[in-house]
């Protein structure tokens, strides 16, 4: 039903969440692994999550994820696919 009610979500939206996603997935992984690197021990590993810490993260991956999005619009690929779900006539 989402490609009724919320079309964009299969083109621009979906794009831009997945992408946002692959860059918090990778930032989380890479200071994971920093802290295993630094601690020897088997202690908890506690990441920063605090809005301080990731608002200036979020502003970094919005304009990238803005540059992505505006790649694959150019590529076509998000063209093709509401084209697909006849959002473009």
């Amino acid at each position: 039903m989402t490609h009724f009610f919320q079309p964009l979500d299969l083109t621009v939206n979906g794009e831009a969440k997945r992408f946002m996603k692959d860059m918090l997935t990778t930032w989380y992984s890479a200071e994971v692994q920093k802290q295993m690197e630094s601690e020897n021990s088997t202690v908890e590993i506690e990441v920063d999550l605090r809005l301080s810490m990731l608002k200036p993260l979020h502003v970094t991956w919005l304009v990238s994820g803005k540059a992505h999005c505006k790649r694959m619009a150019q590529s076509g690929n998000i063209r093709t696919s509401s084209r697909k779900d006849n959002l473009i006539t």
